[in-house]
């Protein structure tokens, strides 16, 4: 081959380089597909925490392939919408090397996960609230909008 079919071979790769970047998702990786399911079974009350509150099905948060997890957090949504840094109402970050999970309950920090503030404990959800979830792995991230259920009450 001579030098100027060298050169138009050049052009060719980077016209598809720059293609496949600008303009294909070849080079993207895909954001993290969060799927959450409230767990449909009798709640207890607790005498701990008195009457006042009300129980809430607990909320499973599920991913489709299992990852590394570095960070979930949570919030109120109406927070979100109207505060310019709002503080979760639970947040747990990868202090290890995370196991790869495809579910998470909420409240309960996965195995190689912990709270972001020592001894925190993560706010009880309220029924009819809307709350945001933020799942991470690595540059990977997934936000889903839920809204938990008020539960069935066995006494």
């Amino acid at each position: 081959m001579d030098k100027r079919s060298w050169v138009m071979l050049g052009l060719l790769a980077a016209l598809l380089a720059c293609y496949g970047t600008f303009f294909a998702d070849w080079f993207r990786e895909e954001p993290l597909e969060i799927v959450g399911h409230p767990r449909k079974i009798a709640q207890r009350l607790d005498p701990k925490k008195g009457i006042e509150t009300t129980p809430v099905y607990p909320m499973v948060f599920g991913i489709p392939r299992k990852a590394e997890l570095t960070a979930i957090k949570v919030w109120k949504s109406d927070d979100l919408n109207t505060q310019k840094n709002p503080s979760p109402v639970w947040h747990v970050i990868a202090y290890t090397n995370s196991p790869p999970l495809k579910l998470v309950v909420y409240g309960i920090a996965p195995p190689g996960m912990r709270q972001v503030v020592e001894d925190a404990q993560p706010e009880a959800l309220a029924p009819g609230v809307s709350y945001t979830v933020q799942m991470e792995a690595g540059s990977r991230r997934g936000l889903l909008q839920f809204t938990p259920e008020k539960a069935v009450v066995e006494r």
